[in-house]
């Protein structure tokens, strides 16, 4: 029996039960009537208190059952519940590993950046290069205001906060290591083009003019 008629049932019982109980109270009215009278009972009180006992019986049984089948949803219910945070755990974690291993290489990466700057930054300068993004990297007191300013840059604002790091400007001035360099890399190729347009053959002196021009332009437009 499934709980809807089980749920059946009962009503079923406790309605012939206030039957039989009305019953049962006639029969002793009129039991004890006989007794006073001096008259044979007749067995139908037996019989019905009988009956009354048995349905009271079923009537328990059909509780227990209900009862039983509520707990084993409410069990159901909450395995359910556990599973699924479970499941969603496990995507965290997932998610949390690849942040671990993300601010693991950051960490990895950073450390092997600023030493190439340190190391070769001097090739750079020496070449007349627009070094001023390097210089927030490696003169900066070893304070790491340019990797803020590049998370800023690549990532915003939620992580700078989740890291509890502070940088003045940080969201003016937000510019990624790799817009840094680039800008390094731009300043040699005006460079480059400058030396070349003093070259003694018009042609390709006429060609870097030309392609500086428009560098110039691009800049200022930027």
């Amino acid at each position: 029996m499934d709980r809807k008629q089980i749920e059946a049932r009962i009503a079923e019982l406790r309605a012939e039960r206030a039957t039989v109980e009305e019953a049962l109270a006639g029969a002793r009215v009129a039991a004890r009537q006989a007794l006073i009278d001096g008259t044979k009972p007749t067995q139908r009180t037996a019989e019905l208190a009988e009956r009354l006992s048995l349905i009271d019986d079923a009537l328990a049984e059909l509780s227990d059952r209900i009862a039983t089948s509520d707990e084993t949803e409410q069990r159901k219910r909450r395995v359910a519940q556990v599973e699924r945070a479970q499941h969603l755990t496990s995507e965290r974690r997932e998610l949390a590993a690849r942040v671990d291993h993300a601010l693991a290489s950051l960490a990895t990466a950073w450390t092997a950046y600023t030493d190439a700057v340190r190391s070769t930054v001097g090739s750079a300068v020496a070449a007349g290069a627009d070094t001023v993004p390097l210089a927030r990297v490696a003169l900066n007191g070893g304070q790491a205001d340019a990797l803020v300013k590049a998370m800023v840059a690549s990532s915003g604002m939620d992580l700078v906060r989740a890291l509890g790091v502070s940088t003045a400007n940080r969201v003016a001035h937000g510019v990624s290591l790799a817009a840094g360099e680039e800008r390094v890399l731009r300043s040699l190729d005006m460079e480059l083009l400058r030396v070349r347009a003093t070259s003694p053959m018009p042609n390709i002196a006429r060609d870097a003019k030309q392609q500086l021009e428009q560098m110039e332009r691009e800049g200022t437009q930027a």
